[in-house]
């Protein structure tokens, strides 16, 4: 790898709301303050690494992405608030919108380039503000890692930024993409950095070695209770094919366990 940790030297100018307004950050840590009694409790949320991040300065958090709790999850542990790109559509809708848009979401165009929320991102870093970005651009459906795409490593290496980690190890178990409902598996979340490549890093580099840090085995975490219901509901969204006649689209959720899956055709669970 070419990239260096790197010291985060003198404290970054501390500005009064992390650089936020007023009424934002109020919103932000009532909202903190609220699911921290669902991360803390049903979630199990644990971390590691997270009490050494940059509390003042900008960076780039970069996390990987499996569920759609992650902005709250991964953004939760480090305390200092973070940006993050969002769906533009969620943030139309009153109330939703301007609640989401408090806790640090900003629009982004799906599947094309969106010069406007590069924009935004740009005056977010400028004012010293935290942005977390899931390189991966949408959800695993297996626990596998997403293609990552050049982009990341050309924004990295545009604003020169420095880069912490979030590495979710159980989120695949926890709430699979598929899933409509979530497991009883605690969530671990690892942190690192923060890093900063040299100006001599192409973008295939950066985005590599990105996409090396970022990934992980999904693994329910040893020493816990866990447990689930209805397992099986969602599943024919990935499991499109019965593996015992091959026979496509149909499988359904079984009448009687919301655990099992059977297929209409051969009656295999």
């Amino acid at each position: 790898m070419s990239l260096a940790r790197i010291d985060p030297g003198p404290p970054y100018p501390r500005r009064w709301f992390y650089g936020l307004r007023w009424l934002d950050l109020l919103i932000y840590r009532v909202t903190w303050t609220a699911i921290t009694v669902i991360l803390k409790g049903p979630v199990r949320l644990k971390g590691f690494g997270h009490r050494s991040l940059p509390q003042d300065g900008p960076m780039l958090l970069l996390s990987n992405h499996l569920t759609v709790m992650d902005p709250f999850m991964a953004g939760w542990l480090p305390y200092r608030p973070s940006r993050f790109m969002a769906s533009a559509q969620p943030l139309k809708t009153p109330f939703l919108g301007a609640w989401l848009k408090s806790l640090g979401a900003f629009p982004k165009k799906k599947f094309v380039k969106d010069r406007g929320s590069m924009t935004v991102l740009q005056e977010f870093y400028d004012n010293g503000q935290q942005i977390m970005i899931f390189p991966e651009g949408s959800r695993a459906w297996d626990g596998r890692q997403m293609p990552i795409g050049e982009g990341i490593g050309r924004l990295v290496k545009r604003l020169g930024s420095g880069v912490t980690i979030s590495r979710m190890t159980s989120a695949y178990y926890f709430w699979p993409r598929w899933a409509k409902y979530p497991r009883f598996v605690p969530m671990h979340i690892e942190y690192e950095g923060p890093y900063r490549w040299p100006e001599s890093a192409t973008p295939a580099e950066i985005t590599r070695e990105i996409a090396e840090l970022l990934d992980c085995e999904q693994k329910i975490p040893e020493g816990y209770l866990t447990w689930g219901f209805r397992t099986a509901h969602g599943l024919s969204a990935y499991l499109w094919a019965c593996p015992h006649c091959f026979a496509l689209d149909g499988l359904d959720v079984a009448a009687h366990d919301g655990n099992r899956i059977q297929c209409g055709t051969c009656n295999a669970t």
